[in-house]
């Protein structure tokens, strides 16, 4: 069952991404590189609409809406990563702050790949929570590293 459908690589909520761009300036030029050799694979999206996702990245993502609070879950286990495209400043009151989807995510059992945003408060939390279930990335190599282990080497996660 696993192999007919594709590998979902997810994002959802809010992109807060901040003036780097992570989300279009590294994720996406390594989703791409990564989609080449990886044919059976899509990054999808959970939430409202596609709004809050740059209209660079909506070309390649597909939409899943919304669910039932009882049927995230289930959602959630269907993919095998989660993108955390939130870079939070040290300079802006958004350094507190962690966002709860990285709990959702975690749970769920998916690793988390996120922006490396030191001095932050997601920074410090993914730091605690540590490899391998979470890869803190500032460039597009080590994006595309990360998401052909996970694709290739799943007993590696679990």
């Amino acid at each position: 069952v696993w192999a007919s459908r594709p590998w979902q690589v997810l994002i959802g909520g809010a992109m807060y991404a901040g003036k780097a761009g992570f989300l279009e300036q590294v994720f996406l030029p390594a989703w791409k590189e990564f989609q080449k050799n990886y044919p059976n694979t899509e990054l999808v999206y959970i939430g409202k609409d596609l709004d809050g996702v740059p209209e660079t990245v909506r070309p390649y993502v597909r939409s899943l809406g919304v669910f039932p609070h009882d049927k995230v879950g289930d959602v959630l286990r269907q993919a095998a990563v989660a993108v955390l495209p939130v870079l939070h400043e040290t300079s802006t009151p958004w350094r507190y702050s962690v966002p709860a989807r990285i709990s959702d995510y975690l749970a769920a059992g998916l690793p988390v790949i996120a922006p490396y945003s030191a001095g932050t408060g997601t920074h410090d939390f993914l730091c605690k929570v540590g490899a391998p279930a979470t890869t803190l990335a500032t460039r597009q190599d080590e994006v595309l590293a990360r998401l052909k282990q996970l694709h290739d080497s799943p007993a590696h996660w679990l």
